[in-house]
């Protein structure tokens, strides 16, 4: 997913030949904290409210310090992430190469590309969480094991602790039953330290307590 496509439509913008009493009025008409400053269709960078409110409200936009943050559109959604991030800000201005300015990416947009990207939408499939030293990480070894469960791998995800060796990999199933699976993890000595699905002996036992219900019933 590229960043052109988180773009929110219709975000307001600030031109330089507007003074900052104008620059307050749009702030305050749409609950902002920061807006992009234009220049004809040129990306100057992002002006902050609390930098307006000390300045003299006659004084141009044009003599306004900016923030200069922004990403390329053709850049993916997990480079937006970092930048954002990075930056601390809820707002990341778009740009093509030239620098022309194509749109903003909000804390909103940005949650609900990578909510779509990680496909959350879909209901069921069990959820492994694995620890393990980063060597050990093998994407092929984990997939064998697991499509030798009669399961696939629908979304995988890695991260690390900067602070240790440690190494965490999420993966969903395209099932939600998962003891025969987290077994096989195991006697390869894989370290499963949480799992959201069902266990087949949660099943047994239901299938136990109903058939004995039945059987009390008759």
């Amino acid at each position: 997913m590229l960043c052109e496509q988180l773009i929110v439509p219709d975000f307001p913008t600030l031109s330089t030949h507007l003074t900052v009493a104008d620059a307050m009025q749009v702030f305050d008409d749409h609950n902002l904290s920061f807006a992009p400053l234009l220049q004809d269709d040129q990306l100057l960078g992002l002006i902050s409210l609390e930098v307006l409110e000390a300045l003299d409200e006659k004084t141009a936009l044009d003599a306004v310090p900016v923030r200069s943050i922004f990403i390329n559109g053709s850049q993916h959604i997990y480079i937006a992430l970092n930048t954002m991030t990075q930056a601390g800000t809820a707002l990341l201005p778009v740009t093509s190469i030239e620098q022309q300015y194509l749109g903003i990416i909000t804390y909103e947009s940005l949650l609900t590309g990578l909510a779509l990207l990680m496909d959350v939408h879909k209901s069921g499939g069990a959820i492994i969480t694995i620890q393990m030293k980063k060597l050990d990480y093998s994407l092929s070894a984990l997939t064998r094991l697991i499509e030798s469960g009669d399961a696939n791998i629908t979304q995988l995800n890695t991260y690390s602790e900067p602070e240790t060796d440690l190494f965490w990999v999420n993966i969903r199933l395209d099932r939600m039953e998962v003891s025969d699976i987290i077994s096989t993890l195991q006697r390869y000595e894989y370290n499963v330290v949480h799992f959201w699905g069902n266990e087949l002996y949660e099943n047994e036992l239901r299938r136990n307590y109903e058939a004995l219900m039945n059987y009390l019933n008759i």
